[in-house]
C-alpha cells in the first residue's frame, strides 16, 4: 500500500448516502482503470449511473429512502 496506482475520490451533491452513488460511481471507474471497459455484468449500472439526477422534480430523479430522509431530518 506504500506504491498506488490509483486513488478515487467520488463526490455526489444531493446524492444521499455513499453506498446509493458514489459507491456505485467508484467501482465503474475503478473497473474502467484496470479493466479497461466496464464487464458486461456492470452495464446495466453503467447505464443507470448515466441517466439518473439528483435533481427533485426531473424525470430521473432518484429519491432518498424513507430512512435517509429521517436522518437528514434529525
Amino acid at each position: 500500500m506504500n506504491n498506488p496506482k490509483v486513488a478515487i475520490a467520488v463526490f455526489v451533491e444531493n446524492g444521499g448516502a455513499g453506498a446509493r452513488v458514489a459507491v456505485p460511481v467508484a467501482r465503474l471507474m475503478l473497473e474502467k482503470y484496470l479493466y479497461g471497459e466496464v464487464p458486461e455484468s456492470d452495464k446495466w449500472l453503467e447505464f443507470q449511473m448515466q441517466n439518473w439526477s439528483t435533481l427533485p422534480g426531473s424525470v430521473n430523479y432518484i429519491s432518498k429512502p424513507k430512512e435517509e430522509e429521517d436522518i437528514d431530518a434529525g
